[in-house]
């Protein structure tokens, strides 16, 4: 039996410090309570007589309960009864005997709720026990008479209860109950194998003093709970009211944006107010009214590619130039009308229905040219042999050349170059494509327009005389300029 307490005490413990780690609270009987409860029901012996038979007994008890946590609660019990104790046997004398039973004890209680209405509880204790072997008749049983033994012992107590809540107040209740200790004369017999004992089942009525209610069941009593609607299951401050950790006026159940600055207005979901629903919260959107839909920039407005002050959404012209100045569509202005906006216009101001060059100035009529449309250098006068770098000879001719592409600024040429057939064929056509690139870069170096002029390089490919003499490969090295459109 000692070993079944210090079990049951261990075990009572672990659920104790289990309690104290649960958040909720709830107030119920057992929290920070008395309770009153009166019982009564049948005992069954257990003596060195074989056959028990059923007697009845009445106790009353006092419980007070620590201030709970939870459903659960831990408690002490002190209680007191009187009753009898009845077992036969035919093979002793008398085969009967009744013993009176009175009772004092303590104990220590666990309650724990199953639900909010049923909580079976654990007890375990002691009492100081007075008895009084009989036989039927109510007289005293010969050991008795005879003052063989001490009639009062200190008797161990384990118990099973369960209590069901009728209401706020008042419960029923039910125990099985188990005493045993040193003595073996409860039935008047002390030469027994082992000490005597018995068992008591009860049912009763109990009655809690100082109960508090929480209707919400918040854990805040309702005379002190300011907002007694919680539901149920919120965390709530010590005033009864949902928390609200960013304390933005949207408790933390309902807030879907629970991390909000203090200070910042919110919705009714708790998150930072967005009415043009842009995705930038109203604090730092600078364009609060930007139609939906738009794209924005991190400070709530809309998006301006091009930085011409026109939103992208009604710009018609999403690519004008940084520093352009633009209308009200956002497209760069063309103050004369030209086709080139001012911001490339060299020349503003045009007459109207003049024609103009890509910096928005006057083309100048083209003149007509009356001269040679293809003009040939002789190889010897304008390279060295075997060189493609350019004979000071040659400027005075190409000059003239220069003068007729000048002249026509719109006109395209073509310049070739050639060699004779002496030598490595790869390489005079090698030579006659510098030869041809190095007129070029002439003419480029000095104000045309490099697409104006193609160049080709034709080695010996198109002779104009015979290769087979001096004479003929001296007309065969040339250089031919040609107007090509």
């Amino acid at each position: 039996m000692k070993k079944l307490i210090i079990a049951f005490l261990f075990i009572l413990a672990s659920l104790v410090n289990a309690q104290e780690q649960e958040p909720p609270r709830y107030f119920t009987p057992f929290d920070g309570t008395i309770v009153l409860t009166l019982d009564g029901g049948a005992t069954v012996t257990f003596s060195d007589y074989i056959t028990p038979q059923p007697q009845i007994m009445g106790r009353g008890a006092v419980e007070y309960y620590l201030p709970s946590q939870s459903l659960s609660s831990f408690g002490f019990k002190a209680f007191g009864g009187y009753g009898f104790l009845t077992a036969n046997d035919k093979k002793k004398s008398p085969n009967t005997y009744q013993t009176d039973v009175m009772m004092g004890g303590l104990g220590f209680i666990y309650v724990f709720g199953l639900s909010e209405s049923v909580f079976p509880s654990i007890t375990a204790g002691g009492a100081y026990t007075l008895f009084e072997p009989k036989d039927t008749k109510g007289n005293k049983l010969p050991n008795n008479v005879a003052k063989a033994y001490t009639k009062n012992d200190f008797l161990l107590m384990f118990e099973l209860g369960l209590k069901v809540k009728l209401s706020q107040s008042f419960l029923i209740s039910g125990n099985v109950s188990a005493f045993a200790g040193e003595t073996d004369a409860l039935d008047d017999l002390e030469d027994g194998p082992s000490p005597d004992g018995f068992l008591y089942g009860s049912i009763g009525l109990s009655y809690a003093f100082m109960t508090r209610s929480d209707a919400d069941y918040d854990g805040i009593p309702d005379d002190k709970d300011r907002c007694g609607n919680t539901p149920y299951g919120v965390k709530v401050d010590e005033f009864g009211c949902p928390l609200d950790s960013d304390r933005d006026g949207v408790y933390d159940y309902l807030d879907k944006c629970p991390d909000t600055q203090t200070g910042i207005p919110v919705d009714e979901y708790g998150c930072v107010k967005d009415t043009d629903n842009d995705g930038v919260a109203d604090y730092i959107d600078m364009c609060a009214n930007t139609p939906e839909g738009i794209q924005v920039d991190k400070y709530g407005c809309p998006i301006d590619t091009d930085k011409d002050g026109v939103a992208d959404y009604l710009d018609k012209c999403a690519q004008t130039p940084i520093g352009a100045t633009v209308d009200i569509n956002g497209c760069p202005m063309d103050s004369d009308r030209d086709g080139v906006i001012d911001f490339y216009d060299n020349c503003p101001g045009t007459e109207p229905g003049v024609k103009v060059d890509s910096l928005g100035c006057p083309i100048p009529e083209p003149v007509k040219y009356e001269g040679p449309v293809e003009f040939t250098l002789a190889g010897g006068a304008t390279f060295e042999s075997g060189k493609s770098e350019l004979s000071p000879k040659a400027f005075s001719e190409l000059d003239k050349i220069l003068d007729a592409m000048l002249k026509m600024p719109q006109s395209r040429w073509l310049i070739e170059g050639h060699t004779d057939s002496k030598g490595n064929k790869k390489k005079n056509i090698e030579l006659s494509r510098k030869r041809a690139e190095a007129v070029k870069e002439y003419f480029t170096l000095r104000g045309v327009e490099p697409w104006r002029i193609e160049t080709s390089g034709l080695g010996p490919d198109r002779p104009v005389a015979s290769n087979k003499t001096n004479d003929g490969r001296a007309k065969n090295r040339r250089v031919v300029i040609t107007i090509i459109r």
